[in-house]
């Protein structure tokens, strides 16, 4: 982050114009009407403060931009000023001091603003006759502009008229606003800085910060766009069919509804979508906190809704709470996720924070009741059998028994962790490779990946104890890799059979230290003391 430089009027204006300040978006009624302008320029008459600009360092593509009444054509900037704070002041300077704005339109006329030299306040056509010895303030662009005005009307003014031009002229020239350049993409870095700088600790809505990250790119609110930041996150894509069911999950009912009808007039879509991508923004990151790496070896992505509609209500959760929530997870990846097809017990499931409380859960939290929810809604049973002579890699056992794999903290040739997350994004499934070349069936090839970099040497050639360790292989496998090509089909055969067996176990302990099979649904114990049971435990 920059810290504060002070920018000029006349800067703000020209940067605007060339293309080097973007405003994300304009709307015919975006919040300030001619009073509000006025204001605006009275306090820069006085030398009033009027708050901090804030900027978001992005690159600004050229073409043609609107303000408003204001049609501009502007070239490529790669390092463009996008403004996160202050779009209403920076837009009624460049629009009120800009002669070629048609005044004549609705959107253009509340910055026909004037000054009338001999009451020295600011003054609007619509409140009345201008008096001759009002100039309009886009005179004062360019000094030559002005002075050639007051030439003009030299007749009808007074030396004190020409002092009064003067001293505005001066104002405006010489008044400096701070401003912040952000270079960061944390759009809660942004939010934070904005509500702590202006307003009073009134921070942005997450419409104008949303709208702000998806500068120079067409529409802001659609799933597909929310899908793209998303990616940007190193976890991979999100299908939009998820975005979707997040968006309507987080709104509450049916997830299947269309979105075509779903917003009234009253409501900013951007508003929500941003909420939709911080919430599942959070639930990406919990999937990593428990042990998940990447998209690509998530068993199911239809549990995304309900994360996203938990996190959405609850943001600091106890860390019990997350602990059930992740059994929830790993119960439905490893069981399913109940009766009557996943999206019917989600409707249930989103629907019940807004249930009123049984008398039994007077005390409890919403975070728990909801937890609790989701966790009846999947089986409680001791982790299933991995059938290695019946498993697709690639499928939902099959990253289970990735997933379990990856709980060892596989190492690379140098000895350091394999960066798995990094490996997937940039090489998809194929960043799974094969410890064997050349396996051709399922009943192979499920005791035969490795979490390993597809660019560096085969691990078979790897005799380090410590790396093989890291990838389920023991010193007795150890020991029948090294050999397997002079045993031929045998040792490649007894090889894979008795790493089959390492990961069947490695599977299940995996499984049953996270599914916790019998363990007792109990509120964390906040929850317990203010029910008044923590005696009882």
């Amino acid at each position: 982050m920059e810290f504060p430089a002070f920018i000029s009027i006349p800067e703000i204006v020209e940067r605007v114009r060339s293309g080097e300040i973007r405003i994300p978006t304009f709307q015919r009624s975006f919040g300030w009407d001619a009073k509000d302008v006025r204001d605006l320029f009275d306090s820069l008459y006085r030398g009033i403060p009027v708050g901090t600009l804030i900027f978001w360092r992005r690159p600004g593509p050229a073409g043609q931009i609107q303000l408003g009444p204001l049609s501009l054509t502007v070239p490529d900037v790669g390092d463009a000023l996008w403004v996160v704070d202050g779009q209403k002041r920076i837009i009624s300077l460049a629009l009120a001091l800009s002669p070629d704005v048609d005044d004549t339109d609705d959107a253009g006329e509340r910055f026909a603003v004037y000054f009338d030299l001999g009451t020295k306040k600011f003054v609007h056509p619509g409140e009345g006759l201008i008096s001759t010895r009002a100039i309009p303030l886009h005179e004062f662009r360019a000094s030559s502009d002005l002075f050639a005005w007051l030439r003009n009307h030299s007749e009808d003014l007074t030396e004190e008229d020409f002092e009064a031009a003067h001293r505005l002229n001066d104002s405006l020239r010489s008044y400096r606003i701070p401003a912040y350049v952000v270079a960061s993409d944390d759009r809660d870095l942004i939010r934070l800085i904005s509500g702590r700088v202006n307003s009073a600790g009134k921070t942005m809505s997450r419409a104008e910060v949303f709208r702000v990250s998806f500068a120079g790119r067409p529409e802001p609110s659609s799933p597909a766009s929310v899908a793209k930041e998303l990616a940007a996150r190193g976890f991979g894509t999100i299908p939009e069919r998820y975005v979707r069911q997040s968006l309507l999950a987080i709104r509450g009912g049916d997830i299947n509804r269309s979105l075509d009808e779903e917003f009234s007039p009253t409501e900013d879509p951007a508003d929500w979508y941003d909420r939709t991508e911080q919430a599942i923004a959070k639930g990406i990151g919990f999937l990593q906190g428990i042990g998940v790496p990447h998209r690509e070896l998530v068993p199911n992505m239809a549990p995304l809704p309900a994360l996203a509609a938990f996190f959405h209500l609850y943001e600091d959760i106890d860390p019990w709470i997350g602990r059930l929530l992740a059994r929830w997870l790993w119960r439905g990846w490893a069981h399913g996720f109940g009766e009557g097809g996943w999206p019917a017990a989600l409707r249930k499931i989103v629907a019940g924070p807004d249930a009123p409380a049984a008398d039994s859960d007077v005390g409890l939290s919403e975070p728990y009741r909801f937890v609790r929810a989701l966790l009846h809604s999947v089986p409680d049973r001791p982790p299933p059998g991995v059938d290695l002579s019946n498993v697709n890699p690639v499928g939902a056992q099959g990253s289970l028994v990735l997933l379990a794999l990856y709980s060892l903290h596989p190492l690379d040739a140098g000895g350091n962790p394999v960066d798995v997350a990094g490996e997937l994004e940039e090489f998809g499934t194929d960043a799974v490779t094969e410890i064997i070349p050349d396996i051709q069936n399922f009943a192979r090839q499920a005791a035969n990946p490795a979490l390993w970099p597809p660019s560096a040497p085969p691990l078979l050639e790897v005799r380090d104890p410590h790396i093989l360790a890291s990838h389920a292989i023991d010193d007795q496998l150890a020991n029948l890799l090294a050999n397997w090509r002079d045993w031929r089909d045998w040792g490649r055969d007894h090889f894979l059979r008795a790493r089959g067996r390492a990961i069947d176990k490695i599977v299940h302990d995996f499984l049953d230290s996270r599914l916790e099979p019998g363990s007792i649904i109990r509120p964390p114990l906040g929850d317990l003391l203010v029910a008044g049971l923590g005696d009882e435990i």
